[in-house]
């Protein structure tokens, strides 16, 4: 879906979009995760509603997906290449999507072609994008819960 929406955003400072307006927004569950969705293009949304059974929260959202719809990147989908890099991860298939996670801020910000059809997106980079989220959730949990024994042996060690 190319519109006039996605079309509007023309900035010589930002040319990869990471700051593209983002006016659609969903808030959806994974598990007990409550992610705020931002897009640019409302069938996105539409899409992750279908795929979302779950009743919305009304829990603080713990992580932000940004997905921008690139009416430039006309390609589809090709197979995953994941690279992990510390507290970031980066999901590229082929030119048509490409996303990055950052465990810290716990957010995913993720690029999409329009060749990318509704179905692959529901049936491939979904549940991709869902995965990246668990896992980033989950890594920091545990660096917390890491930080956490650490205070707690450093104040044992000086009582």
């Amino acid at each position: 879906m190319v519109d006039a929406e996605m079309n509007a955003y023309h900035d010589l400072r930002d040319p990869l979009w990471r700051l593209a307006p983002t006016p659609f927004n969903l808030k959806m569950s994974i598990g007990r995760l409550v992610v705020l969705v931002e897009s640019n293009d409302p069938q996105v949304l539409v899409n992750l509603a279908k795929m979302n059974s779950q009743k919305s929260s009304n829990a603080e959202p713990a992580f932000l997906w940004r997905i921008i719809r690139d009416p430039e990147a006309e390609d589809e989908i090709e197979p995953v290449a994941l690279i992990v890099d510390g507290d970031l991860s980066f999901l590229k298939m082929g030119t048509g999507i490409f996303a990055g996670v950052d465990e810290e801020r716990r957010e995913l910000l993720g690029f999409m072609g329009t060749g990318v059809s509704d179905h692959a997106f529901l049936e491939c980079v979904a549940p991709l994008f869902v995965q990246l989220t668990l896992d980033a959730a989950r890594n920091g949990a545990r660096r917390a819960m890491g930080a956490l024994e650490f205070a707690l042996a450093r104040d044992n060690g000086n009582a």
